[in-house]
Formats: C-alpha cells, structure tokens, sequence
C-alpha cells in the first residue's frame, strides 16, 4: 500500500523550531518508518519543511517536494 503523508508542517529542528504539529508529525513518521518495511511511505513537502533527507534514507519512502505554498486558494488550511 502507498501511504501519503502531509508533511508541510515539519520544522526545522537545527534552527530551533521544535513544537506543535511538526514536532508531533515527524515523531509519527518516524515511528511509523520504525515499524512498517511493507508498505510504500510518500511525504509530500514544499520548500518550507524541515529536513526530511533522514527520512529518505530509507528504502521504502519516496519524498515529494512540491511548490504547494504557491498555491494558497486552493489549500485554506495551508500556509
């Protein structure tokens, strides 16, 4: 199965930006990477998330990086 998973709203630890739903997202993406080897885990990011270059590491992730700020009026909950 191919899981996508939002993760827009990651921060970028390294710069001191550790709270909220970021902190929480990456803590479930991680946990779940730990699990799970079977299924297929897309992460979809623009240009503002944090690092997601440990989460690639792993075979089976595929990171989207996507221009999605761009596109405000089509995503309200967007930022």
């Amino acid at each position: 199965m191919r899981i996508g998973i939002d993760c827009r709203n990651i921060l970028n630890p390294g710069h001191g930006e550790q709270a909220g739903i970021g902190h929480y997202t990456s803590y479930l993406v991680r946990s779940l990477l730990s699990l799970d080897t079977k299924n297929t885990y897309v992460l979809f990011a623009d240009h503002r998330a944090g690092d997601l270059a440990t989460f690639a590491k792993h075979p089976n992730v595929e990171v989207k990086k996507l221009p999605l700020s761009r596109y405000k009026k089509f995503f309200p909950v967007s930022y």
